[in-house]
Protein backbone atom coordinates (compact mmCIF):
# COMPACT_ATOMS: atom_id res chain seq x y z
CA UNK A 1 0.00 0.00 0.00
CA UNK A 2 1.39 3.61 -0.93
CA UNK A 3 2.57 6.06 1.78
CA UNK A 4 -0.26 8.90 2.51
CA UNK A 5 3.30 11.05 1.82
CA UNK A 6 3.76 9.93 -1.87
CA UNK A 7 2.99 12.34 -4.53
CA UNK A 8 2.63 12.44 -8.01
CA UNK A 9 1.68 15.18 -10.77
CA UNK A 10 -0.06 11.76 -12.78
CA UNK A 11 -2.24 11.60 -9.75
CA UNK A 12 -2.83 15.06 -8.76
CA UNK A 13 -3.94 16.02 -12.49
CA UNK A 14 -6.37 13.34 -11.95
CA UNK A 15 -10.57 14.48 -12.43
CA UNK A 16 -11.81 12.87 -10.38
CA UNK A 17 -9.85 14.06 -7.49
CA UNK A 18 -10.89 17.64 -8.12
CA UNK A 19 -14.25 17.71 -9.79
CA UNK A 20 -17.28 16.38 -8.29
CA UNK A 21 -18.75 13.79 -11.29
CA UNK A 22 -22.38 13.97 -9.98
CA UNK A 23 -24.42 15.80 -12.81
CA UNK A 24 -27.53 16.10 -10.35
CA UNK A 25 -25.29 17.83 -7.21
CA UNK A 26 -24.30 20.26 -10.68
CA UNK A 27 -27.93 21.06 -11.30
CA UNK A 28 -29.07 21.30 -7.48
CA UNK A 29 -26.37 23.95 -6.92
CA UNK A 30 -26.82 26.07 -10.09
CA UNK A 31 -30.33 25.72 -10.52
CA UNK A 32 -30.89 27.97 -7.41
CA UNK A 33 -28.39 30.14 -8.07
CA UNK A 34 -29.87 30.86 -11.51
CA UNK A 35 -33.37 31.20 -9.69
CA UNK A 36 -31.60 33.82 -7.45
CA UNK A 37 -30.10 35.85 -10.34
CA UNK A 38 -33.35 35.94 -12.85
CA UNK A 39 -36.10 36.52 -9.90
CA UNK A 40 -33.83 39.33 -8.78
CA UNK A 41 -33.55 40.88 -12.43
CA UNK A 42 -29.94 42.14 -12.13
CA UNK A 43 -26.49 42.24 -12.50
CA UNK A 44 -23.40 43.35 -10.12
CA UNK A 45 -19.60 43.23 -10.05
CA UNK A 46 -20.37 41.10 -6.45
CA UNK A 47 -21.77 38.23 -8.04
CA UNK A 48 -18.92 36.77 -9.98
CA UNK A 49 -17.36 37.00 -6.92
CA UNK A 50 -20.44 34.42 -5.09
CA UNK A 51 -20.31 32.54 -8.23
CA UNK A 52 -16.49 31.38 -7.32
CA UNK A 53 -17.00 30.96 -4.05
CA UNK A 54 -19.76 29.21 -4.31
CA UNK A 55 -18.15 27.13 -6.80
CA UNK A 56 -14.86 26.59 -4.71
CA UNK A 57 -17.45 25.26 -1.84
CA UNK A 58 -19.30 22.71 -3.96
CA UNK A 59 -16.01 21.71 -5.70
CA UNK A 60 -14.21 20.70 -2.18
CA UNK A 61 -16.57 18.42 -1.76
CA UNK A 62 -14.94 15.78 -4.15
CA UNK A 63 -11.24 15.32 -2.94
CA UNK A 64 -12.73 16.03 0.91
CA UNK A 65 -14.89 12.69 0.33
CA UNK A 66 -11.52 10.72 -1.80
CA UNK A 67 -9.29 11.75 1.42
CA UNK A 68 -12.17 10.16 3.72
CA UNK A 69 -13.00 7.57 1.76
CA UNK A 70 -8.79 6.81 1.14
CA UNK A 71 -8.37 6.87 4.78
CA UNK A 72 -10.95 4.02 5.68
CA UNK A 73 -9.18 2.14 3.33
CA UNK A 74 -11.78 2.37 0.40
CA UNK A 75 -9.29 3.59 -2.11
CA UNK A 76 -5.17 3.63 -2.59
CA UNK A 77 -3.84 5.65 0.20
CA UNK A 78 -1.72 7.35 -2.59
CA UNK A 79 -4.84 9.54 -3.49
CA UNK A 80 -4.49 11.15 0.32
CA UNK A 81 -1.89 13.43 -0.93
CA UNK A 82 -3.12 15.26 -3.76
CA UNK A 83 -6.82 15.51 -2.89
CA UNK A 84 -5.62 17.42 0.10
CA UNK A 85 -3.53 19.65 -1.83
CA UNK A 86 -6.92 20.05 -3.80
CA UNK A 87 -8.78 20.66 -0.74
CA UNK A 88 -6.13 23.67 0.27
CA UNK A 89 -6.90 25.32 -2.89
CA UNK A 90 -10.63 25.21 -2.86
CA UNK A 91 -10.20 26.39 0.57
CA UNK A 92 -7.76 29.19 -0.44
CA UNK A 93 -10.45 29.81 -2.85
CA UNK A 94 -13.50 30.42 0.04
CA UNK A 95 -11.54 32.38 1.80
CA UNK A 96 -10.20 35.09 -0.93
CA UNK A 97 -13.77 34.95 -1.78
CA UNK A 98 -15.56 35.48 1.77
CA UNK A 99 -13.31 38.57 2.17
CA UNK A 100 -13.96 39.88 -1.50
CA UNK A 101 -17.79 39.69 -0.51
CA UNK A 102 -17.18 41.36 2.36
CA UNK A 103 -14.99 44.15 0.84
CA UNK A 104 -18.02 44.72 -1.65
CA UNK A 105 -20.46 44.96 0.96
CA UNK A 106 -22.08 41.72 0.97
CA UNK A 107 -20.58 40.33 4.36
CA UNK A 108 -24.26 39.11 5.35
CA UNK A 109 -24.46 36.50 2.60
CA UNK A 110 -21.60 34.50 3.70
CA UNK A 111 -23.86 33.30 6.79
CA UNK A 112 -26.07 31.66 3.74
CA UNK A 113 -22.76 29.44 3.99
CA UNK A 114 -22.66 28.43 7.97
CA UNK A 115 -25.23 25.08 7.67
CA UNK A 116 -22.51 23.79 5.01
CA UNK A 117 -19.93 22.75 7.35
CA UNK A 118 -21.98 20.43 9.96
CA UNK A 119 -23.53 19.09 6.66
CA UNK A 120 -20.28 18.20 5.15
CA UNK A 121 -18.88 16.61 8.18
CA UNK A 122 -22.38 14.68 9.02
CA UNK A 123 -21.64 13.28 4.92
CA UNK A 124 -17.99 12.74 5.45
CA UNK A 125 -19.12 10.51 8.88
CA UNK A 126 -21.50 8.62 6.33
CA UNK A 127 -18.93 8.08 3.87
CA UNK A 128 -16.76 7.06 6.47
CA UNK A 129 -18.95 4.00 7.85
CA UNK A 130 -19.70 3.33 3.63
CA UNK A 131 -23.32 4.19 4.15
CA UNK A 132 -23.93 7.59 1.69
CA UNK A 133 -25.52 6.03 -0.85
CA UNK A 134 -28.33 5.01 1.17
CA UNK A 135 -29.05 7.40 3.24
CA UNK A 136 -31.79 9.50 1.31
CA UNK A 137 -31.68 11.99 4.15
CA UNK A 138 -28.48 13.38 4.31
CA UNK A 139 -28.72 14.17 0.39
CA UNK A 140 -32.30 15.74 1.24
CA UNK A 141 -30.27 18.16 3.96
CA UNK A 142 -27.77 18.66 1.42
CA UNK A 143 -30.14 20.05 -1.18
CA UNK A 144 -31.38 22.02 1.09
CA UNK A 145 -27.39 23.30 1.44
CA UNK A 146 -26.96 24.14 -1.73
CA UNK A 147 -30.97 25.76 -2.33
CA UNK A 148 -29.09 28.72 -0.72
CA UNK A 149 -27.76 29.74 -3.60
CA UNK A 150 -31.08 31.35 -4.57
CA UNK A 151 -31.43 33.42 -1.66
CA UNK A 152 -26.86 34.36 -1.96
CA UNK A 153 -27.64 35.05 -4.94
CA UNK A 154 -30.67 37.68 -4.95
CA UNK A 155 -29.44 39.06 -2.04
CA UNK A 156 -26.17 40.06 -3.99
CA UNK A 157 -28.52 41.72 -6.77
CA UNK A 158 -30.89 43.17 -4.27
CA UNK A 159 -28.24 44.37 -1.52
CA UNK A 160 -29.81 42.83 1.17
CA UNK A 161 -31.64 39.62 2.03
CA UNK A 162 -35.64 39.56 2.18
CA UNK A 163 -38.45 37.81 2.03
CA UNK A 164 -38.58 37.03 -1.33
CA UNK A 165 -34.93 35.21 -1.03
CA UNK A 166 -35.96 33.21 1.60
CA UNK A 167 -39.45 31.97 -0.40
CA UNK A 168 -36.69 31.53 -3.20
CA UNK A 169 -34.90 28.87 -0.80
CA UNK A 170 -37.80 26.91 0.73
CA UNK A 171 -39.26 26.58 -3.01
CA UNK A 172 -36.13 24.99 -4.53
CA UNK A 173 -35.29 23.03 -1.62
CA UNK A 174 -38.98 21.60 -2.06
CA UNK A 175 -38.14 21.00 -5.81
CA UNK A 176 -34.79 19.60 -4.62
CA UNK A 177 -35.94 16.86 -1.73
CA UNK A 178 -37.89 15.94 -4.50
CA UNK A 179 -35.75 15.34 -6.94
CA UNK A 180 -33.48 13.53 -4.73
CA UNK A 181 -36.19 10.87 -4.13
CA UNK A 182 -36.92 10.99 -7.18
CA UNK A 183 -33.40 10.13 -8.66
CA UNK A 184 -33.20 7.86 -5.69
CA UNK A 185 -36.26 5.95 -7.63
CA UNK A 186 -34.84 5.92 -10.87
CA UNK A 187 -31.69 4.38 -9.57
CA UNK A 188 -33.55 1.76 -7.87
CA UNK A 189 -35.29 1.26 -11.32
CA UNK A 190 -32.53 0.45 -13.61
CA UNK A 191 -31.29 -2.43 -11.48
CA UNK A 192 -34.81 -4.10 -12.36
CA UNK A 193 -34.60 -7.27 -14.59
CA UNK A 194 -38.15 -6.11 -16.23
CA UNK A 195 -40.47 -3.97 -16.08
CA UNK A 196 -43.02 -4.99 -13.37
CA UNK A 197 -46.84 -4.95 -13.37
CA UNK A 198 -48.37 -1.02 -13.18
CA UNK A 199 -49.50 -1.26 -9.72
CA UNK A 200 -45.91 -2.30 -8.61
CA UNK A 201 -44.56 0.67 -10.10
CA UNK A 202 -47.31 2.86 -8.14
CA UNK A 203 -46.38 1.59 -5.10
CA UNK A 204 -42.51 2.01 -5.37
CA UNK A 205 -42.98 5.35 -6.78
CA UNK A 206 -44.85 6.30 -3.82
CA UNK A 207 -42.94 8.15 -1.72
CA UNK A 208 -41.90 10.45 -5.06
CA UNK A 209 -45.73 11.11 -6.00
CA UNK A 210 -45.55 12.04 -2.54
CA UNK A 211 -43.37 14.63 -2.63
CA UNK A 212 -44.00 16.03 -5.73
CA UNK A 213 -47.71 16.19 -4.80
CA UNK A 214 -46.72 18.16 -1.64
CA UNK A 215 -44.63 20.49 -3.74
CA UNK A 216 -47.58 21.37 -6.06
CA UNK A 217 -50.37 21.90 -2.77
CA UNK A 218 -47.79 23.31 -0.79
CA UNK A 219 -46.84 26.10 -3.77
CA UNK A 220 -50.36 26.45 -4.41
CA UNK A 221 -51.37 27.00 -1.17
CA UNK A 222 -48.04 29.88 -0.76
CA UNK A 223 -49.91 31.33 -4.28
CA UNK A 224 -53.07 31.89 -2.11
CA UNK A 225 -52.30 33.05 0.78
CA UNK A 226 -50.09 35.62 -1.12
CA UNK A 227 -46.59 34.44 -0.31
CA UNK A 228 -45.41 33.25 -3.79
CA UNK A 229 -46.70 34.25 -7.37
CA UNK A 230 -49.71 32.43 -8.70
CA UNK A 231 -47.70 31.04 -11.51
CA UNK A 232 -45.53 29.04 -8.82
CA UNK A 233 -47.55 26.10 -8.82
CA UNK A 234 -46.68 25.60 -12.73
CA UNK A 235 -42.88 24.54 -12.35
CA UNK A 236 -43.98 22.54 -9.92
CA UNK A 237 -46.87 20.54 -11.72
CA UNK A 238 -44.78 20.34 -14.56
CA UNK A 239 -42.40 18.69 -12.08
CA UNK A 240 -45.29 16.49 -11.07
CA UNK A 241 -45.93 15.21 -14.46
CA UNK A 242 -42.55 14.45 -14.77
CA UNK A 243 -42.57 12.24 -11.67
CA UNK A 244 -45.81 10.44 -13.16
CA UNK A 245 -43.36 9.70 -16.22
CA UNK A 246 -40.73 8.08 -14.32
CA UNK A 247 -43.33 6.04 -12.31
CA UNK A 248 -44.96 4.28 -15.11
CA UNK A 249 -41.66 4.50 -17.35
CA UNK A 250 -38.89 2.64 -15.12
CA UNK A 251 -35.31 3.19 -16.56
CA UNK A 252 -34.75 -0.28 -16.43
CA UNK A 253 -31.09 -0.85 -17.44
CA UNK A 254 -30.71 3.18 -17.84
CA UNK A 255 -26.63 4.15 -17.34
CA UNK A 256 -26.75 6.55 -14.63
CA UNK A 257 -25.36 9.23 -16.33
CA UNK A 258 -27.97 9.41 -18.80
CA UNK A 259 -30.52 9.55 -15.48
CA UNK A 260 -28.17 12.63 -14.07
CA UNK A 261 -28.04 14.83 -17.61
CA UNK A 262 -32.24 13.94 -17.35
CA UNK A 263 -32.25 15.58 -14.08
CA UNK A 264 -30.23 18.18 -15.15
CA UNK A 265 -32.87 19.01 -18.34
CA UNK A 266 -35.86 18.98 -15.08
CA UNK A 267 -34.21 21.24 -13.46
CA UNK A 268 -33.50 23.83 -16.56
CA UNK A 269 -37.08 23.77 -16.80
CA UNK A 270 -38.35 24.22 -13.29
CA UNK A 271 -35.86 27.08 -12.98
CA UNK A 272 -37.32 28.62 -15.69
CA UNK A 273 -40.73 28.26 -15.25
CA UNK A 274 -39.91 29.79 -11.30
CA UNK A 275 -38.18 32.44 -12.48
CA UNK A 276 -41.10 33.24 -15.33
CA UNK A 277 -43.57 32.78 -12.31
CA UNK A 278 -41.66 35.75 -10.68
CA UNK A 279 -41.21 37.97 -13.92
CA UNK A 280 -44.34 37.96 -14.98
CA UNK A 281 -45.92 39.08 -11.37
Amino acid sequence: MAPVTRFSWAQFCRRRLAVPGDHGGWALWLGPFAVGIGVAGGWNEALPLLFALGLAAFMVWQPAVIVVKALAGRRSRADVMPALIWMLAYSSLIAAGSLALTRAGHATVLWFGAPALPVLGWQLALVARRAERDHMGADIVGAGVLALAAPAAHAVVIGQITGTAWMLWALCWFQSAAAVVFVFLRLAQRRLSEIPETSVRWRTGRRAMLYHGFNVIGSLALALLGFAPRLTVVPFAAMWVYAVYGVLRPAVGVRPTRLGFAQVGATVVFSVLLIAAYRLA
